[in-house]
């Protein structure tokens, strides 16, 4: 895997990139030059802290670490020209050195908003596999793929580069996220089978509307889609006329499309459920972004019984030979059928008898 990096406003960037021997590598934040001479302590969760100073390829290593294997936190504190930057690591686990190259990547921020360019650096390195020293490595070259993982979704490409690092082996990016995006990003080398963290992104300012969405319908699952319907104001209660709402109803599987708010500030769908034969818990989501690229989002979700009713049996696991048990039948409407009780290891009916449910309220019978 790639190495954890801290991200930080120092003028300099600092990641473990390597884990027997721990070696740390720090560089100038903005060309990649490998930085002489900084301060590294590592500070074991057992065991005594210890110093060393990075070498001319910006590399501080230490080959004696004495540490259980498991069980062990690793930190460590980089200090250059009076400033600092922690690394928070996770346990310490020994791996045998690789050969294939990696990257560490720094990024301008920790959280973004949709909409924001994010701006990253890399720095390509590459391990001996005899000696386990690691290396700047300006030869690499591969396609590197922004990734945005959504809350609620299949990972997407944001971008593509052209990896070609410099004579530091750093590499200098930028990407413009889409006004419809939030959630992980994540930056990928395919072909070195090595990805690293990026940052968020989030609403984290709340858009000036809001969003509502609840099930439209009471009906058999097997014969009629299931319907929602929902709403889209402004703070003000002024209808979101025209805004774009994207839909997914999730169950068994999962169908998906678009809709728009009308000029009454509302908006519906309907779905099909691909598996409607059985029993399932159905969740509906819908984003909806409005003139100015701000998105909110809504959801909502229900237990669909099979052929929109369910039988419970209590007690549920074993009855006594001539005792009563208890068989209750709910459902969403008024519904009417036939209840038959026989043996498991039998065509014997203990019991038949014919059943109607009665509407007593929307939604239950």
């Amino acid at each position: 895997r790639s190495a954890t990096t801290t991200i930080t406003a120092a003028p300099f960037t600092a990641a473990r990139v390597h884990n027997d021997p721990y070696t740390v590598f720090v560089a100038d934040s903005e060309t990649g030059v490998p930085l002489v001479g900084a301060s590294v302590t590592l500070t074991p969760k057992q065991g005594e802290p210890s110093t060393q100073t990075t070498d001319a390829l910006g590399l501080a290593t230490f080959p004696d670490l004495s540490l259980p294997p498991y069980d062990n936190t690793l930190s460590a504190a980089v200090t250059w020209q009076g400033q600092t930057v922690t690394i928070r690591d996770h346990a310490y686990t020994p791996r045998e050195p690789e050969a294939r190259p990696f990257f560490t990547l720094n990024a301008d921020r920790a959280l973004y908003r949709p909409g924001e360019t994010v701006r990253f650096q890399v720095i390509c390195l590459r391990r001996d596999p005899a000696t386990g020293a690691v290396r700047p490595d300006p030869s690499l070259s591969a396609p590197l793929v922004v990734k945005g993982l959504p809350h609620n979704g299949e990972a997407r490409a944001l971008a593509t580069f052209d990896l070609k690092p410099n004579a530091a082996g750093s590499f200098a990016g930028e990407v413009t996220l889409p006004k419809d995006f939030t959630g992980t990003l994540h930056a990928e080398v395919e072909p070195w089978r090595a990805s690293d963290y990026i940052g968020q992104v989030l609403e984290f300012k709340a858009p000036a509307f809001t969003v509502e969405l609840r099930r439209a319908n009471v009906g058999d699952p097997v014969t009629e889609p299931v319907r929602f319907a929902g709403t889209a104001v402004d703070l003000t209660g002024t209808p979101l006329s025209g805004a774009s709402v994207t839909w997914k109803v999730r169950t068994v599987g999962a169908v998906e499309g678009t809709a728009t708010v009308g000029a009454d500030g509302t908006f519906a769908f309907e779905a099909l459920l691909p598996y409607r034969d059985c029993g399932q818990f159905v969740s509906a989501e819908v984003a909806v972004l409005n003139a100015n690229g701000e998105r909110q989002d809504a959801t909502c979700g229900f237990w669909l019984p099979q052929y929109g009713f369910e039988v419970a049996i209590a007690p549920d696991d074993w009855a006594v030979a001539d005792a009563p048990f208890d068989v209750t039948l709910s459902a969403e409407r008024a519904v009417s059928g036939t209840l038959t009780v026989r043996r498991d290891d039998a065509e014997e009916i203990l019991k038949s008898l014919d059943f109607t449910l009665r509407q007593t309220e929307p939604g239950k019978a």
